[in-house]
Order: structure tokens, then C-alpha cells, then sequence
């Protein structure tokens, strides 16, 4: 395979303005005129049962040559090049390179045939070609393929197949039902729309609605732990407000609160109005703060201490917090099927400070999903004054149905919504690969515990999906699974990579992991000793510990003194060699 030279800058951002705006003669000029590959074919992949791209089915089989230019967006979004003779690779390897439609910002390199080893120089070839970094979606293994040759037992490598997963959840068309309809007249009512946080808030008020009556296949409950993270003036404020409007106008009043809890009683008390319920915590990141700082926040390790108590007794009865006077607290009895759900939003910065080796150890950080996204910019716009926000009548009647058609046990216990097919069903299968994905395809204590409940989170998402799609007689299939499994995958990687850049156990490794960042956002990788001194992170350091930690870096090969100072200081210059 031949790589074009890197395209201009201007060349991803009119692709995504294609795609903003709808205009398919610009996306084919660009797919067609070569700016990806060189021998590159351009291909038509075919629709899915919802109509739109089936780019998880999309084989050599089922690739179409494009004969003509596309006369509508549906069939431009499904537009792939197909790249099936890469040196270095198997001669049976194939990719496809696509562009999302969602936004038009992702750029996803997918492996559909030959040796999945191969991905790798894929991989980088897409890289280099594209100009920025592509999601790789690798070839899943099946029974026909012959499996690859074992690795040595010294190996770093996970050693259990990625399980199969939807390759856009967050596009409407994957999240499907009640779900899809609620984020969609979220999104469309927002100043700054972010379509990521309005299908999470969407998520969220299934949960706390349907809290109260459903469980799980594994009878888990299905409330859900999610924090946001999104820059300041991302456009974080309108989806939780949208959301419970919509849940107060249905008649699910209690079911989302935008209340602020100030402790663990707090918490408690909302659980005792209303067992099942979800809390907006804004800037979530500051609570960790407190929690982690050098002088506790007693207030916040409450708050943290309650959540991770009450995660998982949606399926049994809470008694809350016990104290020696009975008139510290009026109510003694227990919660029964508590269901909390919290959505939280915080930027990330905030968030990876508050990051602590204690939260990732105990389990309070993989009771997470986390979810990042950029603002479309081209969407926003000037709010209008009569702009109508209510919650329109017929998305308001058909949540009332839903709520009305859920089944109801008469002895008030919880109904358990099945795997279709039960254990003999493909989708407890693709459930069970997920579970001993979690298992085993960690190599160390961090790792371990950031997977620690995949399976579990995934179960929640899926049933939650299996409930919106048919709340009459809700079962789990095989794509609610996948769906589910792909938000908390993307979850996984983006607290994993958050965890190694940031994270710290000293005010030193926190200065020496600032320096790295400020290195690697440099043109080059590379600064000078006096701008570095400017820099967030960095400006507050003591100038005998900043050279403590440039020398700590020049000696792991961290970093490099590119004019070959003795000691860092003025005339350095510093390139990063990760």
C-alpha cells in the first residue's frame, strides 16, 4: 500500500464540515480524490436493520464498488475506502477507513478480514496517512479462523479476544427506542448540543424511572454511576435539566433531582423518598478533590462512602447509616431496592486531580462510566426567544405508556428482565466473553481494578436499551449487550490513559507527570526551560523541585536536553521521547 503525503490541515475539518451541514458532493470529492490511501477503492458498505451504516457486518462480501457520485446524505455517510493489499501484511488482509457520521469527527480504521496480528501496521499507516490519530476497530476471531499462535507466559499482553461490540453507540440509531427519541429532542433543544451527554441523560432517567420495578438478567440493579467530562462551556447544563422535566411531566416525579447532596445523610434521605432516583453532581471532579486532598473533606468522603455503599442494593433492602441516639435519625426502617443513579459532569482537568491511587483500588472509580466528547461547534447557535423547551406531548405519552406496560410483580418485588434465549442465547454468551474479558485481560493491580466491573456496568446499559426498545416484555439481545459493552469499553480506555498521564502518589510524580503533558502538546514534543516555566502545572513549582524533577526524567530517557545542558536551567530545551 502506497501513502499519499500527510494531507493539509484544512482537510479533516472540511470532512467534518461535510458532515455537519450534509453536503455529500464535498464528502465523495474527498473520500474519492485519494486524500486517504492511494490504491484505495472507494466502496458503498450496506444498511443495518435500523437503516443506517452496518459498518459491525461490513465483509468483502458485502462491499459495493461506488460507480457514481452519492444524490443523498445516507448514502454519502455510508461511504468506506477499502484498503486489501498493505506491505508487511497478509495478503488476505483488508480494512475499510470511514469517517462517522454522527459528527463527522471520528476517523475508524476497521479490520474486516485476513490475520488480526496485522492491525498493528495498519494501524500506523492510517495514522500517518489521515494526519491524526484513527479508532481502530480490529477483526473480531471466529470458529473458522485459525487462532493465532500462543505468546510466551512472560507476555504483557492480554491474552482473552476483545469481545465483539457496537462500533457507534453513541450514534441514535444504535441506542434505539424510548432511549434514541429522548436524547434526540435533548439535543435538539440545546444552545450547545453534545449529543453524548444527552443519550447519557437519556440513560440516566430510564434508570431512575425504571429503577424502582426492573433488575437485571444477573439481578443486578440497573442504576448506573456516570460522570461527564466535558470542558467548561461545554454545553454540560442543559441535558440533566431537560431530562427531568421530562420525567416530572410524565408523572415520574422524584425520579431525577437536580438537588445538590451535601453528605451521606442527605443522600440517604433522598433514598428513603424515593428509592429510586438520580442525582446531578456538578463539577463531580472538586468532590473528588475533597475527598483526596491533604486535608479530607469529611462532608465529601461521606458522599463517597454512601456511594459506594448503596451501588449495588437495588436488589435487596438498605438500612443506611446507624447511629447510637435513635433521635439523630427519625426513620430506623430500611430502604428496600434503593436504585441511586447519579450523573455527574466535571472537566477533566478537575476530575484527573482528584484522581487518587485509594479511588481506583477500592472500586469506587470502575463503579463508573465515563464519557468525554467535544461541542459541535458548527451546531451551536444563538438561542432564539420563543424557543419552545417543554417536552413535547407525544414523547411525554409514549414514557407514560412505557412505565404503565412495564411488567409489575403484585407482590411489589422487582421483575427481572431475561437474556433472550437464556444461557443457551447469544447474548448471554457475548455477556459471558465480556466477563472474562474483565478477568483476565489485565496485567497489573491498576488494570485490574479499572475492569473490575465490566460485565456488571455492561448488564445495566443493556438492560436499560432492552427496556426502551420493548417495555411491554423486555429481554436482553445480543446488540443490547454489544451496545452496552462499547460505552464501557470507550469508558474503560479513557480512564486508563487519564489514570497513567495523570494520576500520582507524591507531589513529585505529579510535577515530572506535568512535565510530560506539557511536552507532549508542544510543536515537536519539544520546549524551552523558560516557557516551561509558565506553564499550568508548573508555574507553582519551586524551582529547585522543578529541577529535581527534569533531571529525575533526563535520567529514566523520559526526556531528553536536546542542547545537552549539565543541569537544567536557562538555555535548556526539552524534548519528550514517548
Amino acid at each position: 500500500m502506497t501513502v499519499l503525503k500527510q494531507p493539509e490541515p484544512q482537510t479533516a475539518p472540511s470532512i467534518q464540515g461535510a458532515f455537519s451541514v450534509g453536503d455529500y458532493h464535498l464528502i465523495y470529492m474527498m473520500m474519492n480524490g485519494g486524500a486517504v490511501m492511494a490504491n484505495g477503492r472507494l466502496m458503498l458498505v450496506g444498511k443495518n436493520k435500523y437503516g443506517t451504516p452496518d459498518w459491525k457486518g461490513a465483509s468483502l462480501e458485502n462491499l459495493k464498488p461506488v460507480k457514481r457520485e452519492p444524490s443523498d446524505m445516507e448514502t454519502a455517510s455510508r461511504l468506506c475506502i477499502l484498503v486489501d493489499n498493505v506491505h508487511g501484511c497478509d495478503t488476505g488482509s483488508a480494512f475499510i477507513f470511514y469517517v462517522t457520521n454522527m459528527h463527522g469527527e471520528e476517523f475508524v480504521c476497521r479490520q474486516i478480514a485476513g490475520n488480526p496480528e496485522d492491525k498493528s501496521i495498519a494501524y500506523l499507516l492510517f495514522h500517518k496517512a489521515v494526519g491524526r490519530v484513527p479508532r481502530l476497530v480490529p477483526l473480531m476471531p471466529d470458529a473458522d479462523r485459525e487462532s493465532p499462535a500462543p505468546k510466551a507466559a512472560n507476555d504483557n499482553e492480554p491474552t482473552v479476544p476483545l469481545p465483539a461490540m457496537d462500533p457507534e453507540p453513541f450514534a441514535t440509531a444504535s441506542s434505539d427506542g424510548l432511549i434514541a427519541d429522548v436524547s434526540c429532542w435533548i439535543t435538539s433543544t440545546a444552545i450547545v448540543p453534545v449529543p453524548e451527554l444527552s443519550l447519557m441523560s437519556a440513560i440516566a432517567l430510564l434508570a431512575g424511572v425504571f429503577g424502582k420495578y426492573a433488575l437485571g438478567p444477573t439481578n443486578s440493579g440497573i442504576n448506573l454511576y456516570i460522570t461527564t467530562l466535558l470542558e467548561t462551556a461545554g454545553g454540560k447544563g442543559h441535558p440533566p435539566k431537560a431530562a427531568r422535566s421530562l420525567g416530572d411531566k410524565c408523572g415520574a416525579l422524584g425520579a431525577m433531582s437536580n438537588g445538590d447532596p451535601t453528605s451521606y445523610a442527605a443522600i440517604e434521605r433522598m433514598l428513603r423518598k424515593h428509592s429510586s432516583t438520580v442525582i446531578t453532581m456538578d463539577e463531580f471532579g472538586i468532590t473528588l478533590q475533597d475527598v483526596n486532598g491533604k486535608h479530607q473533606n469529611s462532608v465529601a468522603a461521606s458522599i463517597r462512602k454512601m456511594l459506594l455503599a448503596v451501588y449495588d442494593q437495588a436488589n435487596s433492602s438498605f438500612d443506611g447509616r446507624i447511629y447510637a441516639s435513635s433521635e439523630t435519625k427519625k426513620d430506623d426502617g430500611p430502604i428496600v431496592g434503593p436504585a441511586l443513579t447519579v450523573l455527574g459532569m466535571t472537566t477533566p482537568a478537575t476530575l484527573y486531580s482528584g484522581l487518587s491511587s485509594a479511588s481506583v483500588a477500592d472500586g469506587f472509580i470502575n463503579r463508573f462510566l465515563f464519557v468525554t466528547s467535544r461541542r459541535d461547534e458548527d451546531g451551536i447557535r444563538v438561542p432564539g426567544l420563543n424557543v419552545d423547551t417543554r417536552p413535547p406531548d407525544d414523547l411525554v405519552e409514549r414514557l407514560q405508556k412505557a412505565i404503565a406496560k412495564f411488567p409489575k410483580n403484585p407482590l411489589g418485588a422487582k421483575h427481572r428482565v431475561p437474556f433472550k434465549g437464556g444461557e443457551d442465547g447469544e447474548a448471554y454468551r457475548r455477556w459471558g466473553e465480556i466477563f472474562l474479558w474483565q478477568h483476565h485481560a489485565a496485567w497489573d493491580d491498576t488494570a485490574r481494578n479499572i475492569n473490575g466491573r465490566a460485565a456488571e456496568n455492561t448488564v445495566r446499559l443493556a438492560t436499560i436499551r432492552a427496556i426502551s426498545r420493548s417495555p411491554s416484555s423486555p429481554e436482553l439481545s445480543v446488540d443490547d449487550v454489544e451496545w452496552g459493552w462499547a460505552i464501557v469499553h470507550r469508558s474503560i480506555e479513557l480512564i486508563a490513559d487519564g489514570v497513567a498521564r495523570h494520576m500520582s502518589a507524591s507531589p513529585a510524580e505529579a510535577l515530572r507527570k506535568a512535565i510530560i503533558e506539557c511536552l507532549r502538546d508542544a510543536p515537536d514534543k519539544t520546549m524551552p526551560f523558560s516557557t516551561m516555566l509558565r506553564k499550568k502545572g508548573i508555574a507553582g513549582a519551586d524551582l529547585r523541585e522543578l529541577e529535581g524533577a527534569l533531571m529525575w526524567l533526563v535520567q529514566s530517557g523520559e526526556i531528553t536536553d536536546v542542547n545537552s545542558r549539565p543541569k537544567p536551567g536557562a538555555g535548556s530545551k526539552f524534548r519528550c521521547n514517548s
